[in-house]
């Protein structure tokens, strides 16, 4: 299932620049995070990632409602995705069914406990989709604070579209490329108990800056959180 699937998602990524030894096996644990831009990403990236690395999956934070796609909810399954909940389905109605999907621990404690076992984690810190080809949007701090606690290191992964006009909305099912930047450091390898907003804010803008670089866009520390692409 995964090498048909993987067959299938190689046709949206038509290059990874810097390879991939980067997000090899003897690299875990690590954090990935990349700017989300269309839906088509949320399986993709994951699919290659677990492909290329003989099986070993990336944990992604994902919303709940992509296991209501049986062939997704199949893969995410495999892939031990760390189900997020907090978002309302479309259409409405579909909501009913969200109960079924809901984990007893939050997301964020899911995935520190994978950090401190080895594995590694995937986050899209902009927390939706954000078809805005120029500027990223403000983000939220989860990967800074899981990797400060954890003390793992944060690898930016930039998603670019090569062949789509840049004055243009980001559409579903263009064709990207994949930027793997270097691994940013916490501040303290062993991980911090309880660190500070201050820090974890800090943190929080030194990934969206790096992150920025590898996609291509710009980031401002005052953009809005969550908001529809603006041209």
């Amino acid at each position: 299932m995964i090498k048909t699937m993987a067959w299938v998602c190689n046709r949206y990524v038509v290059d990874i620049e810097n390879g991939l030894d980067a997000l090899a096996l003897p690299e875990d644990p690590f954090i990935l995070v990349l700017n989300h831009n269309q839906r088509i990403e949320a399986v993709a990236v994951p699919t290659l990632l677990m492909y290329y690395r003989g099986g070993r999956p990336v944990h992604f934070m994902a919303d709940w409602n992509f296991l209501m796609m049986p062939i997704v909810a199949q893969l995410y399954r495999k892939a031990e995705t760390i189900i997020v909940t907090n978002k309302s389905a479309k259409p409405k109605f579909l909501n009913m069914f969200k109960p079924l999907f809901r984990e007893e621990r939050p997301a964020f404690e899911r995935a520190l406990d994978l950090l401190r076992a080895g594995a590694s984690v995937g986050i899209f810190p902009e927390g939706t989709i954000n078809r805005n080809p120029h500027r990223l949007m403000r983000g939220l701090p989860g990967a800074a604070g899981l990797a400060l606690r954890s003390g793992v290191k944060v690898i930016p992964v930039g998603i670019r579209f090569p062949y789509l006009d840049p004055a243009k909305p980001i559409s579903d099912g263009a064709k990207m490329s994949l930027h793997v930047g270097n691994p940013l450091v916490p501040p303290n390898e062993l991980g911090i108990a309880d660190p500070t907003r201050h820090q974890i804010t800090e943190f929080h803008h030194h990934i969206m800056t790096e992150l920025a670089e590898v996609s291509g866009k710009s980031w401002d520390p005052h953009a809005n959180k969550r908001r529809k692409y603006v041209l």
